[in-house]
């Protein structure tokens, strides 16, 4: 299954009381075979990077884990795909007027996938209500359901 998500992975990663959420999750996905999707130049593709950069000035366990996370998802493309935008879906434009600018990778990614987003983003999930082409999952509530 491919999971569209935005940027908590990386501040869950750096945060030490959200560590184990994230580490939970990402074991998981791992286990599952399943594969995390962003588009590229996206608010998550650019937060990974620079998380990459800013990691040696982490705790010593963000700095693991964010290390992890680059080897076994971001350089492994059966994780992490990163959609270029010749592959992105063209966006209605109602859609695209009403979704929050800072999150049209997402929308891009999930309309191209067909995946559904996964967030802590209330404000996201309650734009998305509104559409029946977009599939927003609270964080919290995936989890439960997924596993961790």
């Amino acid at each position: 299954m491919d999971i569209v998500i935005d940027e908590w992975i990386v501040h869950y990663i750096a945060e030490p009381d959200k560590r184990n959420t994230a580490l939970g999750f990402l074991e998981r996905l791992l286990a599952k075979c399943d594969c995390l999707v962003t588009m590229k130049g996206g608010g998550l593709d650019r937060k990974v990077f620079q998380m990459a950069e800013e990691c040696a000035g982490c705790e010593v366990k963000s700095m693991k884990l964010a290390k992890w996370f680059m080897k076994v998802f971001r350089w492994n493309s059966d994780k992490f795909r990163v959609l270029e935008e010749s592959e992105a879906a063209v966006l209605p434009s109602g859609l695209e007027k009403a979704w929050p600018q800072d999150d049209l990778f997402l929308l891009k990614a999930t309309l191209s996938t067909g995946a559904p987003i996964l967030t802590i983003d209330g404000g996201l999930k309650s734009v998305a209500s509104e559409t029946k082409e977009v599939v927003v999952r609270m964080l919290d509530e995936f989890i439960e359901e997924y596993d961790c």
